[in-house]
């Protein structure tokens, strides 16, 4: 008889979870991930069909909440300015929360990643969420020319955003001041 393992898929999550921060996408595998989940590999196949496909999924569910926060502010009746700043803090504290998965899609040099059609969706997906809260600010003269400068901006803010936490984790609101600071460099 099989042995049954209670919430097997949350386990999983967690643990791959956890093993993606604590040792990145590429020194992580499915034999690693079943030890530690105290199951089979055989089983967490019958989950996964490959650590990607884990991996992938991961980061959607991970990010889905951040994408429901941002999608209310940019639904509400706040300021753009005040809608701007909120998307700022909420990246901030989401990727902070995170500690790092996704991290990955930095590198181009992960190609099981950076060739898939979905990492380069979500990624997509995540800028636009952050270019729409910028597009409803006046910039200054000097930017109105450039087509692409929400997308520019929302591209600063993020790896800021990810850079100044990895370098001053322990400074949060010295960090949001700066990144709003940063923003309102482009503004009128």
């Amino acid at each position: 008889m099989p042995k049954i393992i209670k919430d097997i898929e949350s386990k999983i999550f967690s643990t791959s979870m956890d093993l993606f921060l604590k040792k990145g996408y590429k020194a992580v595998d499915m034999k690693m991930i079943a030890k530690e989940c105290g199951i089979a590999v055989g089983t967490l196949y019958n989950y996964y069909p490959n650590k990607k496909e884990l991996y992938i999924s991961i980061l959607k569910e991970s990010w889905n909440d951040t994408f429901i926060k941002l999608d209310s502010v940019l639904e509400s009746s706040l300021l753009p300015k005040e809608k701007a700043n909120e998307v700022i803090n909420i990246l901030y504290s989401d990727i902070e929360n995170r500690q790092g998965i996704g991290k990955e899609l930095r590198n181009d040099n992960i190609k099981d990643l950076s060739n898939d059609k979905r990492v380069t969706e979500f990624k997509e997906t995540l800028i636009k969420k952050i270019e729409l809260s910028i597009s409803k600010l006046e910039k200054k003269e000097e930017f109105k020319e450039d087509k692409n400068i929400d997308m520019k901006i929302s591209e600063i803010i993020l790896m800021s955003i990810i850079v100044i936490i990895k370098s001053h984790k322990n400074e949060k609101v010295k960090n949001i001041k700066i990144l709003n600071k940063t923003l309102e460099a482009f503004l009128v």
